[in-house]
């Protein structure tokens, strides 16, 4: 339904079912699972979250195939919605969960505007970002030159 009357674009696609979750839902079109660009949600609070452990794998693996403004559309989305959640009253021994799942994904979109390595982020989770980064190469959407950061493996 979102396709023919937001157009297609995805992040259309997402502002409406974000709009929907935040009260504007009146025919109560949105579960509590909902399905984006082929893939399930889980819904935190009144946002999307893409990992539902905060497993920054999860979201890699989500977003590695995709174009560079989805990528950074997605992160921008998910790492508000770790932020969000961690600020709703979850218990103290999971907040450093979602610090660091937000830190991860800060990291990533960090390194993708900028295309200097992170400072904060641990080298293995560095690693873990190569996939995307090859695909965006394909894709000619980042330069090749951007892989030699992953040559220290």
């Amino acid at each position: 339904f979102c396709h023919s009357r937001e157009g297609g674009n995805p992040g259309n696609l997402l502002f409406l079912l974000d709009s929907r979750l935040r009260g504007n839902d009146k025919k109560g079109l949105i579960s509590s699972k909902m399905m984006v660009f082929g893939q399930t949600l889980s819904k935190r609070g009144s946002r999307f979250m893409i990992s539902r452990t905060y497993n920054i794998q999860e979201f890699i693996d989500y977003v590695k195939d995709r174009d560079l403004l989805e990528i950074k559309e997605l992160g921008d989305r998910e790492y508000d919605s770790a932020i969000n959640t961690r600020s709703q009253g979850e218990r103290k021994d999971r907040m450093s969960c979602f610090l660091k799942y937000a830190e991860h994904i800060s990291g990533l979109l960090f390194f993708i505007n900028c295309g200097v390595k992170p400072a904060g982020i641990p080298n293995n989770i560095f690693l873990k970002f190569r996939p995307i980064f090859e695909n965006l190469v394909t894709k000619k959407q980042m330069l090749p030159s951007i892989l030699d950061f992953f040559s220290g493996e």
